[in-house]
């Protein structure tokens, strides 16, 4: 969490007191970066660890917090990044420790002793040089059926990614900064934050997911781990833009989650969530929901419009060199697939129009560097590059079908061929995340 970011704390309230946070008590390091210390309140501490800011209540971060005003700042993110689920035999552990919250300091001093033990090391953490190694430590597990470090890792070859590059304008002239609602590893944030310059701030429930984040994505943007079910630690109208990718139909307390992702965002804002699944297939985890379900629990008028009417357009308008994505209003037809909901749009007969062409849409003219994304190995010969893609899980191919339809197995690209590079940026197959996130050289300048 960078310096800048002080904007960010000026729009913060307690989730539970609702009273202002004070982060006066915030030490940076030489590059002005803020990667531990302690926000305030009239009712709590809170710890900024790994530049992560995390505001919840529970043990485990009451004793992060401990750790952080010790100046033990490797202990205070060994605690965070082993919470409990990640290693078998230490739930249990977990459990007492959120029971105990309000205990003697030496009882959860000690049992969260005994929960760092049993987790990762410091070395380990330091070993890890890319996304994917850190992913599949944290987030994977021996499960065949379980890909989530996979979804994270090729992220920018999904099609729900897809959808967010297709609507990059409606985010450029929004009237105040981006708040990305469960953002997971900060792919949403960063490609928003790159591409139009807007401020944005990624929230989630899970530290590990935005420890990945702030180390291999952005370190510029703030992050902020909120309780599960817990209100935004954000004042009224705080944002100009609220998204939400792939993640609201997760949400337990959704019709309570959605008026507070109306509070936090300005009466002339944007809430967009893309990819919120109708069907009936629950992906990972929660409850797929019929499309009227989508836009219950929010007060503004909305578009629904079908993610297939988002997808196909962009990428043949990317193709043609230009053009525009109408999004019409098909709620009652909607159902049975993924659909994008827009709160608050500016909506003309319950469409809006997306121009995709130079000067508008920030991909299309894009001149900074891209890299080449994970699920494609890369081999340079002369001045071409030539890319292969990684052998995938069947269940990551099923849902990736859409992007399976749209990219090759195998490429061969001129780096002065700025065409080719603009399609397969607009594919996912090179994307403007940094160099670090991939471990491997840049491709160069667009």
């Amino acid at each position: 969490m960078c310096d800048t970011s002080q904007w960010l704390f000026r729009r913060m309230e307690c989730p539970e007191c609702k009273s202002p946070i004070d982060s006066t008590a915030l030490r940076r390091n030489d590059r002005q970066r803020v990667e531990y210390g302690l926000l305030d309140c009239a009712c709590a501490t809170y710890p900024v660890v790994a530049g992560v800011a995390v505001l919840r209540t529970d043990a485990l971060t009451q004793t992060a917090a401990e750790h952080v005003a010790s100046r033990e700042f490797e202990t205070a993110r060994s605690v965070l990044l082993n919470l409990p689920g990640r290693v078998p035999g230490r739930s249990a552990c977990g459990t007492v420790l959120s029971r105990l919250g309000s205990a003697g300091h030496p009882a959860v001093r000690a049992l969260a002793a005994y929960h760092r033990a049993s987790g990762r090391s410091d070395e380990e953490v330091g070993a890890w040089r890319t996304f994917e190694d850190a992913a599949t430590a944290l987030v994977g597990s021996d499960d065949p059926g379980f890909y989530f470090d996979e979804y994270l890792t090729f992220r920018p070859l999904e099609q729900s990614f897809w959808n967010l590059h297709a609507l990059l304008p409606l985010f450029h002239d929004a009237p105040g900064p981006l708040l990305d609602f469960a953002g997971g590893a900060g792919h949403a944030s960063d490609l928003v934050a790159r591409t139009t310059g807007t401020r944005t701030c990624t929230v989630d429930v899970n530290f590990r997911t935005l420890f990945l984040y702030t180390r291999f994505v952005n370190r510029q943007q703030p992050a902020v781990v909120i309780g599960e079910g817990a209100d935004l630690p954000f004042f009224d109208d705080a944002f100009g833009t609220t998204l939400n990718v792939d993640g609201l139909h997760f949400v337990p307390n959704r019709f309570a989650m959605s008026g507070e992702l109306e509070r936090v965002t300005a009466a002339d804002g944007l809430v967009a969530l893309l990819h919120q699944h109708t069907d009936d297939q629950a992906r990972i985890s929660g409850t797929a929901l019929p499309t009227a379900e989508q836009t219950r629990g929010f007060d503004r008028e909305a578009v629904v419009v079908p993610e297939r009417d988002v997808v196909e357009p962009f990428v043949r308008a990317v193709d043609e060199g230009g053009g525009s994505i109408e999004l019409h209003d098909r709620r009652d037809g909607a159902d049975g697939g993924d659909v994008n909901v827009l709160f608050g749009a500016d909506v003309d007969d319950d469409t809006v129009d997306i121009p995709v062409e130079r000067r508008v849409h920030p991909l299309l003219d894009w001149a900074g560097p891209v890299t080449v994304n994970h699920a494609y190995e890369v081999t340079t010969d002369g001045g071409s590059l030539h890319l292969e893609r990684r052998p995938l899980s069947p269940v990551f191919r099923e849902e990736f079908d859409r992007t399976m339809a749209h990219t090759d197995e195998a490429y061969v690209v001129s780096l002065d061929d700025v065409d080719a590079r603009r399609s397969l940026l607009a594919r996912g197959v090179l994307t403007v995340l940094p160099e670090r996130y991939v471990g491997r050289p840049v491709v160069g300048d667009g």
